[in-house]
């Protein structure tokens, strides 16, 4: 699931505004050396105006110690000056429901004068008790160590950020990403849908009821995690409603007009978009 860069945005307003004065000052992490469960991840370089652009996140777990070292790696040097910050959002649950419009249970603020950790309070990012982090930082690079106790876990789903200004950067492009990687990754393979009518009728709703999704190699059908609907019809968007935005009301006038409904379902980490076509009756 490519993650909307306007979204991202807003949660960064929002997290920033929630920060006070809480941020910890910049430190040496000359004695933390996590080492253990390992992971890079690749970010395309060019891609961003003015935010800092985000090359590649490391992450780097102790398990016994619970010790996290992320690093984030910036194009062109950046420092973070000019009101530049890096973002990190932890979906500790796996549940893209619970959280904030990401799904994230906690966020890691970083700026050129230090950072803060925040956690979900079921309204908005908040501060919270926790175990003392570490800052270090050097020109194009960035390194925070958290401890996982304070996450109650030590395998999330995540999505780094970048802001300067209105521009935004998300890394990795496919964000959110697993750690630890997973193996045996589940894919989605194809989408199971019961539109009702079967076919759209000017003047009347139709709906698209979601049956499940097919998973890549065990053909499995499940129950998607989550999924949302959007439609045009003759090129102008439609605004649906019910669950997932899945209902749509056509104009008495749509006949012989091209409807088009996407549907975007994600499973365990896999987000894919389908859509069909149909010509309104």
């Amino acid at each position: 699931m490519n993650v909307p860069k306007r979204a991202v945005a807003g949660l960064v307003v929002v997290a920033v505004a929630s920060l006070a004065l809480v941020l910890t000052p910049a430190g040496s992490a000359r004695e933390l050396r996590p080492t253990g469960t390992t992971a890079t991840y690749n970010d395309a370089t060019g891609d961003a105006k003015s935010a800092p652009d985000i090359s590649t996140v490391a992450l780097d777990l102790d398990a016994p110690s619970g010790a996290l070292k992320i690093e984030v790696t910036l194009a062109n040097n950046d420092d973070l000056s000019n009101r530049g910050g890096v973002f990190v959002f932890l979906n500790t649950d796996r549940n893209s429901g619970t959280g904030d419009r990401l799904g994230s249970d906690y966020a890691i603020l970083i700026f050129a004068d230090g950072m803060a950790l925040l956690k979900w309070n079921g309204k908005e990012m908040d501060v919270f008790s926790h175990q003392p982090t570490i800052l270090a930082r050097q020109t194009g690079k960035i390194m925070v160590v958290v401890c996982t106790c304070d996450l109650g876990t030590q395998a999330f789903d995540f999505t780094v950020a970048s802001i300067r200004g209105e521009d935004v950067d998300v890394a990795p492009d496919t964000a959110p990403v697993s750690f630890p990687v997973q193996e045996n990754a589940v894919s989605i393979e194809s989408l199971l849908v019961a539109p009702k009518p079967l076919r759209p009728t000017a003047g009347k709703r139709f709906t698209v009821s979601i049956a499940g999704v097919r998973l890549g190699g065990s053909n499995e059908v499940v129950a998607p995690d989550t999924y949302s609907c959007s439609a045009t019809l003759a090129g102008r968007a439609l605004k649906g409603k019910g669950v997932g935005g899945c209902s749509w009301l056509l104009p008495k006038k749509a006949r012989g007009k091209k409807l088009i409904v996407s549907v975007n379902v994600s499973y365990h980490g896999d987000s894919e978009t389908f859509s069909q076509t149909y010509k309104v009756r």
